[in-house]
């Protein structure tokens, strides 16, 4: 069995016999695999630019990152550890039977902040209802979550910016050793399908849309280009009708915008696409 390369070969000897609807149907039927394969291969080039992009934007934001992932937790696990704490403080006691919410309160009013708080705090009529509820809020809600939660998820947010820094990096290295050899592979594939590509609707250069050609064409459904490009136009409205969205034509856009940048090759394949204009343009519109 002939390799992708060798079947590109084969295609690209057949350009210039080309003479008739079968064998233009025979070149995309064998065209169908190589571009499948080159379209895999800008998939995982897409993929690979992705991880090393986020691996560099995560190595330079290292030193935002425990505050932001210490913010972020500390968000989410306030509330919880709030009432957690609050039960703890009023069920536990210590070794000596005193409860451990007592034990709290001492704490805090000999603290700066607890002397300063407490004494602007009013205790008398509905103001001093309001200043109890208040001093709750503060004393039993935000101070543990400032002074225990947030520290903890700070030192959380060291440990994982340290693994994430180490991964990102080793990410770095590998994509830049693997990003070369994919992009010659992406350049060999290019050069290969360039001269097959030429008999090809410049709109319709993607995998899908061929094998949709030689599908409609070998069950007799068109019998010339033009009408598989009319059923193949058909189907993808078809397909947006009844999805409500455009997710593959984007990506086929996506698929003519990596031909688009492999600019010396895609010259090349203008220069071929003028030989074999007029043959081609006889044949779509037979």
């Amino acid at each position: 069995m002939m390799n992708e390369i060798e079947r590109s070969e084969t295609i690209a000897s057949e350009d210039s016999r080309i003479g008739s609807v079968d064998e233009l149907f025979h070149i995309y039927y064998q065209l169908i695999q190589p571009l499948k394969n080159f379209e895999e291969l800008c998939d995982r080039q897409d993929k690979l630019k992705g991880k090393m992009q986020e691996a560099e934007e995560t190595v330079k934001s290292a030193f935002l990152m425990p505050f932001i992932v210490a913010l972020k937790l500390t968000f989410s696990l306030a509330i919880p550890f709030v009432i957690i704490f609050v039960i703890v403080i009023n069920v536990c006691h210590t070794g000596e039977g005193v409860k451990l919410f007592d034990v709290y309160d001492n704490w805090i009013a000999h603290t700066a902040f607890g002397e300063w708080f407490l004494g602007i705090i009013p205790t008398n009529g509905f103001v001093g209802l309001l200043g109890i509820i208040g001093m709750f809020i503060v004393l039993c809600g935000l101070t543990p979550v400032i002074v225990f939660l947030l520290p903890a998820m700070f030192a959380v947010g060291v440990l994982i910016t340290i693994v994430s820094v180490i991964s990102a990096r080793a990410a770095i290295k590998n994509g830049n050793e693997e990003l070369p050899q994919l992009n010659a592979q992406i350049e060999h594939e290019l050069g290969e399908l360039s001269g097959p590509l030429g008999y090809v609707p410049p709109d319709y250069r993607f995998s899908m849309a061929i094998e949709h050609f030689c599908q409609s064409y070998s069950n007799g459904k068109a019998s010339t280009l033009k009408e598989a490009v009319i059923l193949f136009d058909n189907y993808v409205h078809q397909m947006k009708m009844e999805q409500g969205q455009q997710e593959i034509l984007e990506s086929h856009r996506e698929v003519l915008r990596k031909l688009d940048v492999q600019s010396a090759q895609l010259r090349s394949l203008e220069r071929q696409v003028g030989k074999v204009k007029d043959k081609v343009d006889s044949l779509y519109w037979g």
